[in-house]
Order: C-alpha cells, then sequence, then structure tokens
C-alpha cells in the first residue's frame, strides 16, 4: 500500500524548512515524524539526534525516539523516555498517554486507564487519549466501558477511522458480527494498513471474528510496517 498523498506533501514541506534553516530543531523532528510514519525507524532516528543536538529538551523529538523504541520492541527504553518526560513536563500529555498504553500492552490495562483519565483531567476533549482510554477498557473486558467512552469520540467525530475500527472490535467482542463487518469497511482497512500503529489491530479483530488466516495476513502487514 503506498503512502497517503499527505506524506509526502509533509515530506516537501519539512525539506523546504530544513532548506531555510538547517539548525532548525522543530523541523528536524518534524521530519523524524514523517519517516515514522513511513516506518523508516533508522531515518527517523537520524532525525531525533539531529533535532535534541542542536535543542536536548525537544519533546516531539523525544516522543518520536520513544515510539521508535517501542516499534523496536525495547519497553523499558520506552517506558524510561516516557517517564522522564513526564516528569520534566507534566503537562506534555503524549509522553503520558504512551507509557499508559505501553503498560497496557503489558499486560496492565488498568494503570493505562488510570493515565489517559489524568490526561482527561486537563482536556475533557482530548480525542487521542478518548482513543487510547477505549483501548485500555477494551484490553481490560470492560465493554460497557469502552462503549460509553466511545459513543462520547463518535459525537465529536463520528467518521474518525480510529473510532470507527474500535467500534468494529467492540461490536465483534459483543457477538455483533455483521454490524462489526458494516463498521470494519474498506476504507478503514486502507487506513489501518497505512498507518502503521493501527495495523496489527486489524489481526485482532479477525482473530475475534475467528477468521485466522486473515487474521495472520494481517499480523504479516503489521510486521512489514515496522511493528515489530
Amino acid at each position: 500500500m503506498t503512502a497517503p498523498g499527505w506524506l509526502y506533501k509533509a515530506e516537501e514541506e519539512n525539506r523546504l524548512a530544513l532548506h531555510d534553516d538547517p539548525e532548525s530543531s522543530s523541523a528536524h523532528a518534524h521530519f523524524a515524524a514523517v519517516f515514522l510514519y513511513q516506518s523508516q525507524k533508522d531515518l527517523a532516528w537520524r532525525e531525533t539526534k539531529r533535532a535534541l543536538e542542536i535543542d536536548p529538551r525537544n519533546s516531539q523529538a523525544l516522543h518520536i525516539q520513544m515510539h521508535c523504541h517501542h516499534m523496536n520492541g525495547d519497553y523499558s527504553s520506552a517506558e524510561a523516555m516516557a517517564k522522564d518526560l513526564m516528569e520534566r513536563e507534566p503537562l506534555f500529555w503524549p509522553a503520558r498517554m504512551m507509557f499508559g498504553d505501553l503498560r497496557r500492552q503489558q499486560g496492565f490495562p488498568n494503570e493505562s486507564i488510570v493515565e489517559q483519565q489524568k490526561i482527561l483531567e486537563h482536556d475533557a476533549q482530548n480525542i487521542y487519549a478518548l482513543h487510547y482510554l477505549a483501548r485500555a477498557h477494551l484490553g481490560a473486558g470492560e465493554l460497557e466501558n469502552a462503549r460509553q467512552i466511545l459513543t462520547r469520540a463518535r459525537q465529536a467525530n463520528r467518521r474518525n477511522y480510529w473510532c470507527r475500527l474500535y467500534w468494529a472490535i467492540l461490536m465483534a467482542l459483543e457477538g455483533k458480527l455483521d454490524e462489526a463487518k458494516t463498521e470494519m469497511d474498506e476504507a478503514v482497512l486502507k487506513w489501518a494498513s497505512i498507518v502503521i500503529w493501527y495495523t496489527a489491530h486489524v489481526a485482532d479483530f479477525y482473530a475475534i471474528l475467528g477468521e485466522v488466516d486473515t487474521a495472520f495476513e494481517w499480523i504479516d502487514r503489521a510486521v512489514r510496517n515496522g511493528a515489530e
């Protein structure tokens, strides 16, 4: 699946920004984010290192390095960086959000619930925290709580792809298979095949449906996208 047009546009805009100011830490960090979306972890890491050489306190660059560690399966390094950044900048919510999700992935969804709720205490409409909170409730088997959070998010943006993805998973877990398949349409599948953080969750969806071969196909795709 080729990268969407906005990624190519973002890459070009960052090249121009760096041409105008090669010492812009922010531009290097933004470039790293583009490379990460393209599953080019080595290039993303290179750009974060340059960003941090210019500005060692660049939170975005540190956040992207957390993602690189995570994608390489190095949870301890990702968590250590998240904790350090949370202590230094308590209101930099991406670090707290990611720390919570790292805990969820290691079998502690209730810890993720606590962290996402802390973000929502400061910003009740933070769509990303709602997303991760819903995912944590699903991981904890708390389907009614997940439904409440997803309903809240859908009221803000019903066609949001991550929201539709997790609504489909919720429907599958509730045994509403026809509704689940309707929600997980071609548009959602195309989006999930490109956005590397969500590819593996389609495998979860098909595993719930009992479609094992399709689930394995999506696991393979997730690995190719960089989710090692």
